[in-house]
């Protein structure tokens, strides 16, 4: 893990298990100008695999490696739903073209 103070290397020191899923994690920056020390949180947050044997006590919901994106359904750009194309043979209406005119 690298520290965000330092921008340099954080070493794992010890950790302490919460429960049989989360633990607590000790990093320490490896900058000697920083000193920064840390806690991180490591956990088990679903299943891709049921185990072997299983333990009734934990329950922990079923999912993918990594998620579906949640715009990966609409491939248009924000800007350009409803644009015609600059080089399709049509010319350009009057309102496309339009320039305002400034009142002397």
């Amino acid at each position: 893990m690298v520290c965000p103070y330092g921008l340099t290397r954080s070493i794992d020191c010890d950790s302490f298990e919460i429960d049989q899923l989360p633990q607590d994690i000790r990093y320490v920056c490896q900058n000697a100008n920083c000193g920064h020390v840390s806690v991180a949180r490591l956990g088990i947050f679903r299943i891709m695999r049921p185990s072997m044997i299983p333990k009734p006590a934990i329950s922990l919901p079923y999912g993918r490696w990594r998620s579906k994106p949640a715009n990966d359904d609409n491939h248009l750009p924000a800007n350009d739903d409803h644009r015609v194309p600059a080089n399709d043979d049509h010319p350009p209406d009057a309102a496309e073209v339009a320039i305002p005119r400034l009142i002397p």
